[in-house]
């Protein structure tokens, strides 16, 4: 299974990487083992002239990437929020209880 995020590398450290998504603002951190590889995208943008003439060249000699290219007047939707998760305080207090004395019976052997 392989998964791709995109986005602007915000930070590093010694652990991962932390990525913002660069429509959505969604931040994602990937843990190092987990990172396969990393891809650089330059961004282009209309109003800056030598941007507007690399547009130009790839809409005329490629025409998929016209289409792709298009600007849209939309903004993207904002993510729809996610009721939270939230635990048993009575199971988890029953489950510590159960570790605490797996603990202690272990001690005494």
């Amino acid at each position: 299974m392989m998964d791709y995020f995109m986005g602007q590398v915000e930070s590093i450290d010694s652990d991962g990487i932390t990525i913002v998504h660069p429509a959505t603002k969604c931040r994602t951190y990937v843990f190092l083992p987990y990172v396969v590889a990393i891809a650089e995208e330059q961004v282009l943008y209309e109003n800056v002239p030598e941007h507007a003439k690399i547009i130009e060249q790839y809409r005329k000699e490629k025409p998929e990437v016209a289409a792709r290219t298009a600007i849209k007047d939309e903004k993207p939707e904002p993510p729809k929020p996610v009721a939270p998760t939230f635990l048993n305080p009575k199971a988890l207090a029953e489950m510590a209880k159960k570790a605490k004395a797996s603990f202690q019976q272990k001690e005494q052997k």
